[in-house]
């Protein structure tokens, strides 16, 4: 009666470890468990594959050979997944390009410039934006790391008129050139 009880409770444990086995093949990594315990667990089930012949407990020994080979098999495919998750490089982020808006909004929060609306004052906001953001297409920091820090509006006003004049005065020497 002993030998059939305590195979049964083999033969449940390895039902319980072939549920296991199933799991880790659907998730295919090993988290939070540690492999060792199982292997130590293996071998003891190779222990009691000679113990239980050797003392006629034949139920025993067919709940304990199940039980043994599920839980090799568990370890096995607990070192397989695990090196597998060190081999495999994990995928790169996607990353999208960024919102202009908020790079802008970004960069006047840093320099002191409100963007909150003021009716009174609405259209002269919607004038320095745009020079504000033509500014930051031509001569920003962030886009051209060689160019000088703009402070406020007027600093870029300035750049602005002299990048134009720059390139008119390369336009007219192009244009001379070409009629040497």
């Amino acid at each position: 009666m002993n030998d059939l009880i305590n195979g049964l409770i083999e033969l449940i444990g390895a039902l319980l470890l072939i549920h296991n086995c199933w799991l880790l093949y659907q998730h295919k990594k090993v988290q939070g468990v540690s492999v060792m315990t199982t292997a130590f667990f293996t071998a003891w089930g190779a222990w009691n594959l000679y113990f239980y012949p050797a003392n006629n407990l034949w139920m025993s020994f067919a709940g304990g050979l199940c039980l043994a080979m599920a839980n090799l098999t568990w370890v096995f495919m607990a070192i397989y997944y695990a090196q597998k998750a060190k081999r495999t490089v994990p995928p790169l982020p996607r990353v999208g390009p960024p919102n202009p808006a908020s790079v802008l909004d970004k960069i006047y929060a840093a320099r002191g410039i409100s963007t909150t609306v003021h009716p009174d004052i609405e259209e002269n906001r919607r004038r320095e934006a745009l020079v504000r953001e033509a500014c930051y297409r031509t001569v920003s920091v962030e886009t051209r790391p060689w160019v000088t820090n703009v402070l406020n509006v007027e600093d870029c006003r300035r750049l602005m008129a002299e990048r134009r004049r720059k390139d008119a005065e390369a336009m007219k020497s192009v244009s001379s050139s070409k009629y040497r």
